[in-house]
């Protein structure tokens, strides 16, 4: 089960691929040996786009700060 193919191999077996990127695994595609774009499915995309969005708002990394620093004050407190 691979998660490399060259161009010429992707031609072959795409299908296969593609059903691999979408359980979830990144594909590498090549060309003469040296990676030159990657497959993944629309389900990773969607997240790392969400994942983009929220770290873009202020507001959200406040809030996610705000909440960091609470719960590394709280461990602190624990391991008094």
């Amino acid at each position: 089960m691979k998660c490399t193919y060259s161009i010429k191999g992707l031609k072959a077996e795409t299908a296969a691929a593609v059903r691999r990127a979408e359980k979830g695994k990144v594909l590498t595609i090549t060309r003469h040996e040296k990676p030159v774009a990657v497959m993944i499915s629309h389900k990773r995309v969607a997240a790392i786009a969400e994942t983009l969005k929220i770290l873009g708002d202020p507001e959200a990394m406040e809030i996610y700060h705000r909440g960091a620093e609470k719960y590394r004050n709280t461990l602190r407190e624990l391991s008094k």
